[in-house]
Parts: structure tokens; C-alpha cells; sequence
């Protein structure tokens, strides 16, 4: 989703209002329409539909049963972005969540002003016009052809000016200027890609691994971003959340020097993991070897000569929870016995968005969150669980004492602006490998997406 400078809630309707919100959406579409012309929009409320022509909509699962509708209206510098959340199995069905300009915050009632009142009054006075006929009009005779009415600059001129809804609106207030969509190329000029890192012993990184959550490729691709994958030239590019079905992912995706490698789940928009690399693998394989784990595309493992390279999306325990047990009982535990399993064999590196932040050091309002996805204290415990089979949480094994490093902010409340934000993407490695590893980085600077890539950097 775009940057936003405003959040429209329109809360639970009595049940006899229900067209009246149907209305509303209805005319937040066609301020859409009147405001960018050619561009049109697609909207769901409550089971009634509305959609028109040149849209662009994408769909997300957000949680079993139910559907967000994001939509960008495109145009030269100029991005509108609106989102609508509802379904009849979802518990939040009669919250509608309209993302969008200050140009929508006139949804509510009409402002009975005296302009409003005067433009009423005009197009009364317009019916009567064209009701009653000109003192000049020519009379008919019986097999007399009608005159042709003429078009001169005096008749244009008695005509009031047609002017549509958004035009008359602009002269009431000035239009709201409307940010354009981030370009990736744009936020990577201030990054100083060079390093200067040693290994324990010593040694020069000579091998560079990359991980970003993109929210979602295609939107990805349009915002530039392969030239971060330009700009960084990292050996291995691991992506999470790629919300695109491998055999629609778009063919500009290819870059020279780098093969991909990508995988979706069952559900189209929903999920999937993906990764550039420079240097052939061993072996590639997709999931844990459960199916009922590996139906949503969450985990791509690569093997190297000294070492395995596990890409991972893991699940989030959702609003009000519902996946926690899912999460810290099943999937956690069945990914931990995989991730022993490779150890055994050589070492491992595991990278991704790992949705837990795991010290109170990783978020910024730890008290506020301890109920909330991602910093729950079963998320938390399961993840320590993990570390202590064996594993390191190379950043903090670097950097443990640094604040305010954060790799996730929400989109809401200018939270990246102001640093409010999670660490939720981890390179986890065997202790083993711990004398391989130069530096754990963290890329805030680099937009693009609600995360920010990080970056591990090996002498081998």
C-alpha cells in the first residue's frame, strides 16, 4: 500500500442503514472516477458489487474466510490508494477501512453551505429553462424543415456552464496534493553499499546474502526494485511475501547474472518465497516435506558446499490470534526438527520474515504489543526454543545493545517517519558458523515495501 495521509473508519451500521454505506462507497468511487477520469475503480460491501472499466485491483487472503481488495489507481506521478475489508465469515464484516487522500474525508454527511444551496438552486432554474422555449424560436409551417438551431457564441453564452462534481468541489477548496509512488531507485542513493567488515579471524566477506519481505513482487517490480538487487550485488537475494502465483510472476523480473526461483501457495495473492542467486546451488528444495505446512509457499531451501540456505515466510499469528496455536504449536515445531535435521548435515543460515520480535530491545512499545501478533510471549518462548538448539541471532549476536532497529513499520500513523517500528527479519546461523560471519546490517533507508532489506555478510 501507498503512503496515506488519512484513515476513513466507518464503524458497524445499524442493520437498517446498510444501503446508506452501499451509497458511500458508491460515491467514493466516483470521486475516484471524477478526480483521475480514465481510471475507475472495484469495490465489495456487504455482498453488493460495484465495479467499472481501466482498474487494476488486487486481492488478499487476510485471514481464513475473508478478502482485502487493495487498489491503486495509477497515473503519471500520482498514486491514490483505497482499501475496503469485508465477508460474510469474517468477524470484522461490518468494518469498511477506506485508505485514502484527505480528497475522500467528505464521505459523511453534505454540508448544507450556502454555496451547496446556491448550486442547487441553479439547476432548478436550469430544468425551467429548458422547459419553457426561446421568445425567438422559429415557428413550423405544415411541410416547412425545421431550422438547423444555430451555435453561435451568444447562445453558448445564456447556457451555465456544466461543470462535474470534483471541478465544482475544487473551487470550494483546493485540491490536496497527492504523493507520488516510492521509487526504490530514489531511496538507495543515500546507502553506502561498500563495507569494510572482518570475520572473527580476521578474513574479508567474499559471500553476501540479502533478505526483504517485498509485499508483493509486482508492485515490487513497478517501484524499481531491482535496482536495489543492482545496487547491493549480493550473491543470494532471499524475498518473502511475493502475493503472485509463479506463473504469473511478470517476465521483467529477470536480471543478468542472476537466475530465480520462486514459490506460491494454493492460494493465488496469498503468501510465496522466492530468491535470486549468482552461483548455481547444489540442491533447491520447496518446503519442509509436510504437506499440510507447505500448501501456503512459505520456505525455500538451497544447498551450498559449506552450507544451507533456508528462505522462510513464517506464519502470522494473525488478528485477535486465531493462528497463535497454529504458529507455536504445530508449524514452529515441525520447522524446528527441519532446521536440526539440515544442522546435522552442515551448517545453516535462515533468513526471512520470521514474525516475531523477539527481545523487548526489538519493538518499539513493547508494553502495548504483548497481546498483539508477532510479540506474544508463546511467540517469543517458541523462538528461544529454536535459538537454543543450536542457532544465533546473528544481529544481536553483533549488535546487542543497539536501539531502535527495526525492520517492519505499519503503514498507519507515519510510523517509519518517526522509527516506530518491529524487528521481524532475522539471519539466524549455527553457532558453528558463527567465525564465518563479518556483518548483520539492517537497510532502513531502502523503501519500497512496510520492511526493509538486511543483509549478511560471510568470509568463506
Amino acid at each position: 500500500m501507498a503512503n496515506v495521509d488519512a484513515v476513513i473508519v466507518m464503524r458497524r451500521p445499524s442493520t437498517t442503514s446498510f444501503s446508506g454505506l452501499k451509497r458511500r462507497v458508491q460515491n467514493l468511487a466516483f470521486k475516484l472516477l471524477d478526480k483521475f477520469c480514465s481510471f475507475g475503480a472495484w469495490f465489495r460491501c456487504h455482498g453488493s458489487q460495484l465495479s467499472t472499466a481501466w482498474c487494476w485491483c488486487q486481492f488478499y487472503s487476510f485471514r481464513q474466510g475473508s478478502k482485502v481488495v487493495l487498489l491503486n489507481i495509477q497515473k503519471p506521478s500520482v498514486l491514490a490508494s483505497a482499501a475496503l475489508v469485508s465477508s460474510v465469515s469474517n468477524p470484522y464484516r461490518h468494518k469498511v477501512w477506506a485508505i485514502a487522500k484527505p480528497l475522500f474525508s467528505t464521505m459523511g454527511p453534505k454540508k448544507s453551505t450556502k454555496t451547496a444551496k446556491a448550486g442547487k438552486k441553479s439547476k432548478k432554474e436550469e430544468k425551467v429553462d429548458k422547459k419553457e422555449k426561446p421568445e425567438n424560436a422559429a415557428k413550423k409551417t405544415p411541410g416547412e424543415k425545421a431550422a438547423a438551431p444555430k451555435n453561435d457564441e451568444a447562445t453558448k453564452a445564456k447556457r451555465p456552464p456544466q461543470k462535474r462534481k470534483a471541478e465544482a468541489h475544487s473551487e470550494e477548496e483546493p485540491k490536496p496534493k497527492l504523493k507520488a509512488r516510492v521509487s526504490i531507485s530514489e531511496t538507495i542513493k543515500d546507502t553506502d553499499f561498500s563495507t569494510s567488515s572482518k570475520s572473527p579471524s580476521g578474513k574479508a566477506p567474499n559471500f553476501k546474502i540479502a533478505s526483504w519481505n517485498i509485499n508483493g513482487i509486482r508492485a515490487w517490480l513497478d517501484k524499481d526494485g531491482l535496482s536495489y538487487l543492482k545496487a547491493e550485488k549480493p550473491d543470494v537475494l532471499c524475498v518473502q511475501e511475493l502475493k503472485c502465483d509463479k506463473s504469473k510472476i511478470p517476465a521483467e523480473v529477470e536480471v543478468e547474472g542472476y537466475t530465480g526461483h520462486w514459490l506460491s501457495g494454493d492460494t493465488e495473492g496469498y503468501s510465496g518465497v522466492g530468491m535470486y542467486y549468482k552461483t548455481k546451488p547444489i540442491k533447491i528444495t520447496e518446503g519442509i516435506g509436510i504437506p499440510k505446512h507447505d500448501d501456503e509457499g512459505r520456505c525455500i531451501t538451497v544447498e551450498f558446499d559449506k552450507f544451507y540456505l533456508v528462505n522462510t515466510y513464517i506464519p502470522n499469528s494473525g488478528r485477535k490470534l486465531v493462528r497463535l496455536k497454529y504458529r507455536t504449536e504445530q508449524w514452529d515445531v515441525a520447522f524446528r526438527d527441519y532446521l536440526k535435521s539440515l544442522d546435522a548435515k552442515k551448517p545453516v543460515v535462515w533468513c526471512g520474515d520470521l514474525n516475531v520480535a523477539h527481545q523487548e530491545i526489538d519493538i518499539k512499545n513493547p508494553k502495548t504489543n504483548k497481546r498483539n501478533a508477532g510479540f506474544t510471549q508463546e511467540e517469543r518462548d517458541s523462538f528461544s526454543e529454536t535459538l537454543e538448539a543450536g542457532f544465533i541471532d546473528s544481529f544481536r549476536e553483533l549488535h546487542p545493545d543497539e536501539e531502535d532497529a527495526y525492520t517492519f513499520w505499519t503503514y498507519m500513523m507515519n510510523c517509519r517517519a518517526k522509527n516506530v517500528g518491529w524487528r521481524l527479519d532475522y539471519f539466524v546461523v549455527s553457532k558453528r558458523f558463527k567465525e564465518h560471519i563479518c556483518e548483520s546490517l539492517i537497510r532502513s533507508k531502502v523503501m519500497g515495501s512496510d520492511h526493509c532489506p538486511i543483509v549478511l555478510e560471510l568470509a568463506l
